[in-house]
């Protein structure tokens, strides 16, 4: 059972980004998706946003990087978990700092020595693992994209595209009580309804053209894009639902952290919010069970979309699949794309009302009105959707280090801005709507006529790239007097270096679930060496 709410774990990511500086954030009626990890410690009662993400944007294959120097994948939920992996490296460096210096290791870590030295010459080569009394729950401001955007389909329908370890009902749980979803003078099939209420724009893996069966369940799915989309622009990214799905079987730390980890990380719930949904004040939670009835809510139909994607299709090889919950929040991010189009709604409904009240008691005068009204508010509906752009800027912040200077531009806990459209840090030179006073130099400390465009490219690259994340890496093997890696070691070697991890990723793969994952060109993509 889970000791917190729903409303909490968003409250404490929402917190976290009202803090954050006005750039980047959505303008006017754009709109973006919000998402974060929170750590609750079971001990403390403490909640505690570990990183956050924004962003909807995603590379097509054109615009990818064999260097690694940009991020390929900017959707909230893919960089807080980046995020969240550049925390746990950082702590484990300052942890290990704190043990040389011989200083007091800070409680507010949410890592452990997980070590058994029997000499001193063994002691550095530490290992680590995330504190047993720390839980890790993911907040997404709406569903995730693909599979978990599929609302409104019946259990038996979900049970027909999922196999037979994976079948599984749910039951819902509202803080500390389990609801048990009956329904008193009526049968399952007036409970739940075969109607599509939500659509997803997630193209399948298997896609040739052939669009019949584009809302199937329970299969892996590439990011949307414009059905015109030229081929060499397309995405390769797996869509966040599929991913989220891996994390729950494979852990959240990836190839590289896990070669100082004794074990996977896993995350304790998911959370997510809806403004169309009618929750309660303190939100509700969900987990796998045995067979249960289920209430032919809205918010139900959403949490059993969320846990079918993300839990119960891969139940099978989660052994933990019984712990994991998924939650729904009565706290709404107000720039999702569904709360401004509730709000523009609300507008138009209002103006209309203006007019038809302002009018004469006609009887057939206020009928025409009525009519009106109902195919003003249908067009305004139909005109909002297609307006309301997605902001093309992403943040990502994380959790700063203690006493770390957070104005510091390198420091952890500084949010850090980029174009979603190319996946790199925002230069001065592209801010058109914010532009600061003091323009940063471009030194030059050579007469290498280039040496200015290597550092306004270096000056580029995100904190979360695969080749930042590679050089902390490399960092954290010399302080952790690990094994020695040849510095012409390239991204894709040491990340085979990580057994346990590898080890259960490839075999996941294997598995009909994600047989049709797509999986990045290594000798094109990952064959870079440290900068």
């Amino acid at each position: 059972m889970i000791e917190i709410l729903p409303d909490e774990i968003a409250a404490a990511v929402h917190k976290s980004y009202e803090a954050l500086p006005k750039t980047g954030k959505p303008q006017g009626h754009e709109w973006t998706v919000l998402a974060g990890i929170v750590a609750f410690c079971n001990e403390q009662n403490q909640l505690q946003c570990i990183s956050i993400g924004t962003g909807t944007k995603c590379l097509g294959a054109a615009k990818m990087s064999s260097e690694g120097n940009v991020v390929n994948d900017c959707h909230a939920e893919v960089l807080a978990r980046r995020g969240f992996v550049k925390v746990l490296m950082e702590q484990i460096a300052y942890f290990n700092e704190c043990i040389l210096c011989n200083t007091n290791v800070p409680n507010g870590l949410i890592i452990e020595n997980a070590s058994e030295p029997n000499s001193k010459s063994e002691f550095r080569r530490m290992k680590f693992k995330a504190k047993s009394s720390v839980d890790f729950h993911l907040y997404i401001s709406t569903s995730p994209c693909g599979d978990a955007s599929i609302i409104g389909k019946s259990c038996d329908e979900v049970r027909e595209t999922q196999s037979p370890e994976g079948a599984a009902s749910i039951k819902a749980v509202s803080g500390d009580k389990v609801h048990e979803g009956s329904n008193p003078g009526g049968d399952k099939s007036q409970q739940l309804t075969t109607e599509k209420n939500n659509f997803t724009g997630a193209k399948l893996v298997s896609d040739v053209g052939c669009r019949e069966d584009t809302q199937k369940l329970g299969v892996l799915r590439i990011k949307s894009g414009r059905s015109n989309i030229r081929d060499e622009d397309r995405t390769s990214c797996m869509s966040c639902s599929d991913k989220i799905a891996l994390w729950n079987v494979v852990g959240l730390e990836g190839s590289l952290l896990s070669q100082f980890l004794t074990e996977s990380i896993f995350l304790k719930s998911v959370v997510i919010g809806d403004p169309n949904l009618n929750i309660s004040s303190s939100g509700f939670w969900r987990s796998q069970n045995s067979a249960e009835n289920l209430v032919a809510t809205s918010w139900n139909k959403t949490l059993d979309a969320l846990q079918r994607a993300c839990v119960s299709r891969v139940s099978h090889l989660c052994k933990h699949s019984d712990s994991i919950f998924v939650g729904v929040t009565s706290i709404q991010f107000s720039k999702s794309k569904q709360a401004l189009l509730r709000t523009q709604e609300t507008q138009n409904s209002s103006k209309v009302n203006s007019i038809s009240t302002s009018n004469t008691s006609n009887s057939n005068q206020i009928k025409s009105l009525s009519t009106w009204k109902n195919e003003n508010v249908k067009q305004n509906q139909k005109k909002n959707i297609r307006t309301l752009p997605a902001c093309g800027y992403t943040i990502n912040w994380q959790l700063p280090l203690p006493n770390v200077d957070c104005t510091s531009a390198t420091a952890t806990g500084k949010a850090e801005v980029l174009l979603g459209a190319t996946g790199a840090k925002q230069s001065k030179s592209n801010r058109s709507r914010w532009r600061t006073k003091r323009a940063r130099p471009m030194p030059s400390h050579t007469g290498n006529p280039h040496s200015n465009s290597k550092q306004k490219l270096r000056r580029s690259v995100s904190q979360l790239s695969k080749v930042a994340q590679f050089e902390r890496y490399l960092t954290l093997r010399t302080a952790l007097d690990m094994k020695h890696v040849a510095t012409t070691t390239t991204y894709h070697i040491a990340k085979s270096f990580g057994s346990y991890y590898r080890s259960a990723k490839i075999k996941a793969l294997k598995d009909p679930s994600f047989s049709s994952w797509l999986v990045a060109d290594k000798e094109k993509y990952e064959s870079f060496q440290a900068n």
